[in-house]
């Protein structure tokens, strides 16, 4: 290993490190208390995401009668150098959130407004969070992405976003639809339950979560299938959704089927500390969450990725790849292994019994680049961009938040 991928797997694990977090937490409470200051969460709402709106739906009844004070700050749309692929993910959100909010039992209309009507609801909406009426702020975006009139203000808004920029970029972060606390971020509804967690263990909040998260497999059955998981080796979220579909396909006895696409950044998209920063944040949160090791990380990027994927197919031809995947992802995510290293490389590979000299035979050659290009395509023909994603007949969704989505589809294909 590197002297700097040595110094960055350290750095990491340290950023990851779950005592640490927990005795970061513990100062805060201490400080707050000390100082008298009230339970703050601070919530940082972009008008044009349905992830913001629905979150601001349930909020003012999450903190109702209790002594946790919310602050609310417009933000803007975030960057192109966060959101690469903006059009696909506009038009996936609405779609996606949909879905969640049908699984979370929350009524509501999601359709897109236009940016004369954005700007507009802007204006009400902030002057509601300067009057700390969230719940006039709520009934302004239900009526925003109702289809129906908001109220007309003169309310400075361009000057209310600025702030919440401002501020959203001092904490850390780069995008809404955030919800932050005591140093640690929170997205949309997705991650709620965690913020609850948190304020009930410091007696904040007694009311339990709003959504709490779905335990996937929740059953099991027989479905003819197989579910095409689109993956990348540099992606933690990848590495957590990998356990996680091996557990529900062999629960429904569905065939997994793998598709390696490059990292984003070696795809030319870039990735930003602040965003690489809340990656590795929150999937050490998950991947506590789910009993799964995490931390001790070798970013693979480059050298690393390419030395697996030309493997990848030759342990497919031997009906290994899932457990080769496995291997790779859990060592460069947990072990520490670096897999740019013959010795690492083959730690992984012999983990899963395949032969270290047939492997060596297959790093020679280059088969692998062209199936990697086509599973990008073929991502993206189906209107994702990022991994993991998955497809199911004619489904797909992204992320390894949607788990229990994908158990729908298998539990509608058995009752069909």
């Amino acid at each position: 290993m590197s002297f700097k991928s040595l110094v960055l797997s350290r750095i990491i694990a340290f950023i990851t490190d779950q005592d640490r977090r927990d005795k970061r937490a513990a100062k805060f409470e201490a400080k707050r208390k000390h100082a008298g200051d009230p339970h703050e969460v601070i919530f940082f709402h972009d008008v044009a995401d349905p992830y913001s709106h629905l979150l601001l739906l349930i909020l003012p009844d999450v903190f109702k009668d209790t002594g946790v004070k919310l602050t609310c700050h417009l933000v803007p749309q975030p960057q192109d150098n966060v959101v690469p692929e903006r059009t696909m993910l506009s038009n996936y959100a609405l779609e996606d959130t949909k879905n969640l909010a049908k699984k979370a039992g929350i009524k509501c209309e999601i359709t897109p407004p236009n940016d004369k009507q954005i700007d507009k609801a802007k204006g009400a909406i902030a002057e509601a969070f300067a009057n700390d009426d969230i719940a006039k702020a709520r009934n302004i975006s239900s009526a925003l992405w109702g289809a129906n009139d908001v109220p007309d203000t003169n309310f400075n808004w361009q000057q209310a976003q600025t702030i919440g920029t401002e501020q959203l970029h001092k904490l850390g972060h780069y995008m809404g639809a955030m919800l932050y606390y005591g140093g640690e971020w929170y997205w949309g509804l997705d991650r709620l339950h965690y913020l609850e967690t948190r304020l009930r263990s410091v007696v904040a909040l007694a009311r339990p979560d709003t959504f709490p998260m779905q335990s996937v497999p929740a059953s099991s059955g027989q479905v003819d299938g197989a579910l095409h998981m689109y993956m990348s080796f540099r992606s933690p979220y990848s590495y957590i959704a990998l356990q996680r579909a091996i557990a529900l396909t062999e629960a429904y006895g569905v065939e997994l089927k793998l598709r390696f696409v490059l990292p984003m950044v070696m795809r030319g998209l870039p990735v930003p500390k602040s965003k690489r920063l809340y990656i590795v944040n929150d999937v050490a949160r998950e991947a506590k969450r789910l009993g799964l090791p995490f931390g001790r990380i070798v970013d693979p990027l480059g050298k690393a990725v390419e030395r697996g994927y030309a493997l990848l197919p030759w342990a497919r031809e031997q009906s290994k790849d899932v457990q080769f995947a496995q291997s790779f992802s859990s060592g460069v995510s947990s072990k520490g292994i670096d897999a740019t290293t013959d010795a690492g490389l083959r730690r992984i590979v012999e983990a899963e019994g395949l032969p270290w000299d047939e492997a060596q035979q297959k790093l020679r050659v280059d088969e692998w680049s062209e199936e990697a290009e086509l599973n990008r395509q073929e991502l993206t023909g189906y209107g994702l961009w990022g991994v993991p994603s998955f497809r199911f007949e004619d489904k797909c969704v992204w992320g390894q938040d949607r788990m229990w989505l994908i158990e729908e589809w298998f539990q509608d294909k058995i009752n069909s």
